[in-house]
Parts: structure tokens; C-alpha cells; sequence
């Protein structure tokens, strides 16, 4: 496949350490050197091109300024063998961020290692984490390349090195989102030389990575850089999303790290001096306070709307755009797990047992869902839709005990967080383009529930939030046998649709596209199958409370 479009193509074999290894010249960019690795089931062989930088390390005058394109490597030559840094971020449950640098707007790229002549479709992955963790490395490509497509994974600043906003042109916010821009723009423009049609992109993304994917179908920066997207477990009306102060919440930040604060010029003159490692701890102190005093919109580690400035990423509210019609309008893929929300069950159970709370029945009763929509950033000032929500969710019985609110706390979590805005989302785009619903169903061995087991509730987390990329990227990678049908499935479904825009696999008869105001949606599960009222996910886990609760105590006698 590569050879075509190479320049110049040379396969060495290192003796010493048994790589071998394979050049691509890019452009004017210069020479990068890669690495043959294999698919996980079928051992066939791809190219693996790691740490290719797109954009000019963001430090010093750089730091929160909108990304500089590279223009050429140093010395001409890349060394692209191996992983490079990860970009600066606070410590996360089951997450390594060990040897993070500021120096980190880098991509990986991996390329089949076919004959054929044809520019293979691009995968752009936009990787979740809550806006503020994750990267590149955890994203590892030898489930999806069993198929005929190029995968990018790319890194992009975090949390407020990306997020921080104070209206200003040295500190305009969004930045983050500007990166993920310059690593499409990046695509478009190279990669070619590894094979790929920079006319068939696939933008995608999960969670944080999902909402990403939902603002560049709004923002003007992001035209004609992808052609299909996926987006999995978000979309633009996920509240709580965007900072509506981000000038108050960067001053705020900086009071905690102790900068002056009288006026921008003198904030942005200490936050650009204080080291990464500060700016994130102080981050992390200003998050810790605004929890306590019953926030759950993190500003400062949001997207934001900039009506001013020479370079606008998002310049209106994101659902007024959405019902103007004034978003790119592409075939589509959106979806969510059946227990989304247990993400907000294990936040709750977190934050009640930090402060004493969890067993008081008083307050569970009158108090616990009023809190839990202020923090998911939904208004309720009448307290109407609390109610509404607690005669939908509980019964009488199980009101002011925690674990028997679990399946219905962890349905409120993910409608409120997940499913409802996905199905707006997906609804709209079907009136205009092939838009395919799921919801992914499958209980299997492993889950990212608990953050990959490092917490342990005792409770269930069902499907939870990220379960569905297991079955993308190998970790952990020990699937069981079921398991692996299952990755199979998805990876097939995910590249077909990449590859034609419409998603098949094996032992799927039909994925039909989304035509009535409730579906069909497809129920990706041991027995796959076609749903024809998406409505139902709304309430499918106190449907299903009796097996969820024995399975909860199943799980606290373990």
C-alpha cells in the first residue's frame, strides 16, 4: 500500500534489536522512520509510525497561545520507532502519566501493510478523559488494523494548559480544540504519503473526545477537514459543558496559585512562568473547592464561546448552532452504554462518603437528587424536575438508602448526561445525512468501571461509561474467547463505516439507519440485534433492578 506514495521507501533489519524498520518521506517535513508491528488476531503486518510532531512545542510565549504549525523536522530525519511524551495532566485512577512534557503535540499513525494502489480511509481517534487526562499511548491500533484503513491517534494540550481563557489573544481559550484542528490539518496535508485519502476521514472520538468531535461539525475552523464521524457517550447538549465565566474561573485559578490578579496582564504574565506541574496542582485545589461547595462544571477545563479575537473556535452557543442548521452535516455513528450513568452513581458514592452523608436517610431522601443535578449542571431552581425525576426513577422503598437508589441514579446519569443529548444529536443529523443509533449492551470481562478496578464500589456499574472501546483498543487486551467476538464486531462495524459509510459485520444481518422519531437503533450484544424505540435506555436499568441489585451484592460479598 505505502510504496506508491513513499517518496522513498527502505525496509532495514536491525540485528541487535530485531526491529525493523521503514521510512516514509513526508513532504517537506522531512524523513520519519516507523516500525513493522502486527495485528493482534490475524498477525498481519502494519507500519507504526509514533511521537510525529504537528505543531511547535507550546511553551514559554507559546503556552495557552493557539497551536504553530511545523514546518520541517530537525536534522530532516524523525525518529518515529517509539512513543514520546505525554502532555502534562493531574493523576487519574488507572491512569499513568509518568515522564509528561509541555513538548507533547504529537500523533501516531498506523498504516496496513498492503500492495494495493488505492489511498486507504482515515480514522482520526480524539481520545476522552474528562478534557483534562489521557493520551495517545493508551490508543493502540492492532485491534483496527485487521482492517484496510489508517488510524491517526493524536495528543493535544489539557485541562488549562488547553482550556484556560481570558479573552485575550496571548490566552483565548479552546485551545485544545485548536490543536485537534492543526492535527487534522495535519492529516489533510501528509497523509498521502502514508496511503491515506485525505478525502475519506473519519473524525472520532469517545466522551471528552465525543463532545470534540461535536464541536468541529460547528466550528468554522474545522470545514472539510473530515468527512463521517463517530461519536461515542456525548454531544454538544451534555450540560455542564461549557464555562460561561472563563475570565472569573482563570482569575480564580489564579488567586489559588497565588498570581496577582489586579488585571490580565499581570495573570497571564505568572501563569506563563509558573511550571506545568504548579499550574495543575493549583487546578487541581480550585476543582477540590468548587466540588465541595456543590459545582460540578469545571471552568477552566471547558470549552468556551469566543465572540472576540482574531482566531474564534466555537462562536456561539453550540445548541442555538445545532438548530440553525448551522453544523456540517455528515453521516454518522452515535451511541452510548446502557450504564453511562453509573459514572454518576461512583461520583456521588465518592463525594457522600468523603463528607459523611452516604447513610443518611434524610438527606438522601429530600437533598440527593437536587445535588446530583447541580453538579451534573442541570437547572432545577423550582425543584419540579427533582420530583419528577424521583417519582419516575424510585419507589417509596427505596428512597434514603443508597445502594437500592443505585439503578435508578445510575439511569438519571445517563439520560441526563448521555442518552438524551446523544439522541437529540443523532435525531437531527438523520433529517439530513445516514445516521446510525446504537446502544452497546455487552457485559463482558472487563470493564473501565471503578477506573479499571483501581476503586471498588459496592455496588454494580452494569455497561459502563467506556466499556465500549475496549472492544476498539487492546487494553486491557486479555479478552476472553466471547470477548473477542465481540471486538471483532465492533471493529468491523467501526471500519466499515469508515471505509463506505455504512457499518456491516459478520452475524449483524442489517444496521438500518435512524428514520423514525425513535429509532431503529442497533443493540450491540451477544445477540446483536435491532431496536426500534431507543426510549427504552432511558429506563433499562431499573427494568432490569432485580438482577442489577443481585448482582450487587454479589459483588460486595466478593
Amino acid at each position: 500500500m505505502l510504496s506508491p506514495w513513499f517518496g522513498v521507501l527502505l525496509v532495514l533489519f536491525n540485528i541487535t534489536d530485531a526491529i525493523i524498520e521503514v521510512n516514509v518521506t513526508v513532504g517537506q517535513l522531512g524523513v520519519a522512520t516507523g516500525r513493522l508491528d502486527r495485528s493482534k488476531w490475524s498477525q498481519r503486518q502494519f507500519h507504526s509510525f509514533q511521537g510525529i510532531p504537528f505543531a511547535e512545542p507550546p511553551i514559554g510565549s507559546l503556552r495557552f497561545a493557539p497551536p504553530v504549525k511545523v514546518i520541517s523536522w530537525k536534522d530532516y530525519y524523525l525518529d518515529a520507532k517509539n512513543f514520546r511524551n505525554i502532555c502534562p495532566q493531574t493523576k487519574q485512577p488507572g491512569y499513568d502519566v509518568e515522564g509528561y512534557d509541555e513538548d507533547c503535540l504529537h500523533l501516531n499513525v498506523y498504516v496496513p501493510a498492503t500492495n494495493g494502489k488505492e489511498l486507504l480511509p482515515v480514522m482520526i481517534w480524539i481520545h476522552g478523559g474528562s478534557f483534562m487526562s489521557g493520551h495517545a499511548q493508551r490508543f493502540k491500533p492492532h485491534y483496527l488494523m485487521e482492517s484496510d484503513i489508517i488510524l491517526v491517534v493524536p495528543q493535544f494540550r489539557l485541562g488549562p494548559l488547553g482550556l484556560l481563557c481570558l479573552g485575550t489573544e496571548e490566552i483565548p481559550g479552546n485551545v485544545q480544540f485548536l490543536d485537534q484542528v492543526m492535527a487534522m490539518e495535519w492529516v489533510r496535508d501528509n497523509i498521502e504519503s502514508f496511503g491515506g485519502d485525505r478525502n475519506r476521514v473519519t473524525l472520532s472520538g469517545q466522551s471528552s473526545g465525543a463532545y470534540s468531535v461535536n464541536l468541529h461539525l460547528l466550528s468554522p475552523l474545522s470545514q472539510g477537514l473530515f468527512h463521517r464521524t463517530i461519536i461515542q457517550s456525548n454531544s454538544v447538549y451534555t450540560p455542564g459543558m461549557i464555562d460561561r465565566n472563563p475570565v472569573k474561573t482563570a482569575k480564580e485559578i489564579a488567586a489559588v496559585l497565588k498570581c496577582n490578579v489586579e488585571s490580565v496582564e499581570r495573570i497571564t504574565e505568572c501563569m506563563k512562568t509558573l511550571s506545568a506541574k504548579s499550574i495543575l496542582e493549583g487546578f487541581d485545589k480550585y476543582v477540590t473547592v468548587n466540588s465541595v461547595n456543590g459545582g460540578g462544571s469545571w471552568g477552566g477545563n471547558r470549552a468556551v464561546i469566543q465572540r472576540t479575537g482574531s482566531i474564534r473556535f466555537l462562536t456561539e452557543e453550540p445548541s442555538l448552532l445545532i438548530e440553525q442548521g448551522k453544523y456540517l452535516k455528515v453521516p454518522m455513528i452515535g451511541g452510548t452504554t446502557s450504564q453511562d450513568g453509573s459514572l454518576l452513581a461512583s461520583g456521588l458514592y465518592d463525594g457522600l462518603s468523603s463528607i459523611g452523608l452516604l447513610n443518611d436517610p434524610n438527606f438522601l431522601k429530600d437533598k440527593l437528587i437536587p445535588l446530583s443535578l447541580k453538579y451534573i449542571g442541570v437547572p432545577d431552581e423550582t425543584g419540579v424536575f427533582s420530583q419528577i425525576l424521583i417519582e419516575k426513577y424510585f419507589s417509596s422503598s427505596e428512597l434514603g438508602d443508597f445502594l437500592k437508589m443505585v439503578p435508578g441514579l445510575i439511569d438519571i446519569g445517563s439520560v441526563l448526561i448521555f442518552k438524551a443529548g446523544m439522541y437529540r444529536m443523532v435525531h437531527e443529523n438523520s433529517r439530513f445525512q445516514p445516521t446510525f443509533m446504537y446502544s452497546f449492551d455487552y457485559r463482558g470481562s472487563q470493564t473501565r468501571f471503578g477506573y479499571e478496578s483501581v476503586k471498588k464500589y459496592p455496588f454494580d456499574g452494569g455497561v459502563a461509561h467506556s466499556d465500549d472501546y475496549i472492544y476498539l483498543f487492546p487494553f486491557p487486551d486479555n479478552l476472553t474467547e466471547a470477548d473477542t467476538v465481540i471486538a471483532k464486531r465492533m471493529v468491523q462495524l467501526w471500519t466499515s463505516f469508515t471505509i463506505n459509510g455504512t457499518p456491516s459485520a459478520d452475524f449483524v444481518s442489517e444496521w438500518p439507519k435512524m428514520s423514525t422519531r425513535a429509532g431503529p437503533y442497533l443493540k450491540i450484544g451477544t445477540e446483536t440485534r435491532v431496536g426500534d424505540n431507543y426510549f427504552y435506555e432511558y429506563t433499562v436499568t431499573i427494568h432490569n433492578k432485580a438482577t442489577s441489585l443481585a448482582a450487587s451484592l454479589v459483588h460486595c460479598l466478593c
